[in-house]
């Protein structure tokens, strides 16, 4: 995944999140290797306070650049990512505190195995969109259901194999139910109550409904901008990848360096064909 982002410049990711996204990236890395490849420390200790810190780091850069994710069906792809970045510290925190050494060894294996999703997101993503009969690979691979069976596929798996796929699909199902509470409570905001203000807070996170937010934000800007939410929170009226990359700069997904491979598998079958008919 990293020799496709570097064989592509780096242009996979929105410029305004890229310095994000480096943080993210770098603090998945090194939490993977810690584990891959611990100290002898490490062995017989288990994680430690740099392992906590680099999760922590990883579950919080993830949570802000899920927050105004609007790819694939955002209602499943957004709680699936947040859920990820909630459920991870807890497992690394009972991995460091727990009195039992089994439960400690277990829950961080669970922790760093939720990173596996990534991969298996990708994996998804190139076995769906190659699979598909569509002849245009770039509209293939663009398509919101593939993106967003990817995403949930992808984190099951990797939770499945790390043992807390149960408790993960509770806190996907908490994190929807809590969206679906704020979006409710920010439709019709009352900025004196108390509730207001949490679940503009909330909302400021991310824990709410796009399109609710969005139209809270253009409604009421003043209100709902101060103390908790932000101009900044307003979606960008661009065009999006698939409509003009030229106009946005964004780069299109389907037409990147790396994706040639992709391209070529997707087409194999319509090649074949055409040479059959031709011989």
């Amino acid at each position: 995944m990293l020799a496709y982002h570097l064989y592509n410049g780096g242009r996979t990711y929105r410029p305004t999140n890229h310095t994000i996204v480096q943080i993210h990236t770098a603090a998945s890395i090194l939490e993977l290797l810690r584990y891959h490849l611990p100290t002898a420390k490490q062995q017989a200790d288990g994680p430690g306070l740099f392992e906590l810190a680099l999760c922590f780091i990883q579950s919080g850069t993830n949570l802000f650049l899920v927050r105004k994710l609007r790819k694939g069906n955002p209602g499943i792809v957004r709680p699936t990512y947040q859920a990820g970045a909630l459920f991870r510290p807890f497992l690394i925190l009972l991995a460091l505190f727990h009195p039992s050494q089994r439960t400690r060894a277990a829950s961080y294996s669970g922790s760093v195995s939720s990173l596996h999703a990534f991969v298996w997101t990708r994996a998804l993503i190139f076995v769906l969109s190659t699979g598909l009969p569509e002849k245009d690979f770039r509209a293939a691979v663009n398509r919101p259901e593939i993106y967003t069976c990817s995403v949930l596929g992808g984190a099951l798996i990797a939770t499945a194999l790390g043992g807390g796929i149960v408790p993960y699909v509770g806190t996907v199902m908490l994190v929807m139910q809590i969206s679906k509470v704020v979006s409710a409570r920010t439709r019709f905001p009352d900025p004196s109550a108390h509730t207001y203000r949490i679940s503009a807070f909330l909302a400021r996170l991310g824990f709410s409904d796009l399109a609710t937010l969005d139209h809270v934000l253009r409604i009421a800007p003043q209100t709902v901008c101060s103390p908790y939410l932000s101009r900044d929170d307003v979606p960008p009226t661009i065009p999006s990848s698939m409509d003009s990359g030229s106009q946005t700069r964004v780069p299109v997904i389907g037409l990147l360096p790396g994706d040639a491979f992709g391209a070529w598998v997707a087409g194999w079958a319509e090649r074949l064909a055409a040479d059959r008919q031709l011989a």
